[in-house]
């Protein structure tokens, strides 16, 4: 059990790091350095 909780855990981290990073290099190429506000409720869904 706690075994499956560290795994989800660890997985959530990763996933994080890994999606601010994509962040960080898409938002390179704005001029605003910054999503649109549409772009930025999608980002809600999931």
């Amino acid at each position: 059990m706690f075994c499956v909780a560290f795994l989800v855990l660890l997985a959530v981290a990763v996933l994080g790091v890994v999606w601010e990073l994509i962040y960080h290099y898409l938002m390179q190429f704005r001029w605003e350095k910054d999503w649109p506000t549409l772009f930025g409720l999608l980002t809600l869904v999931p």
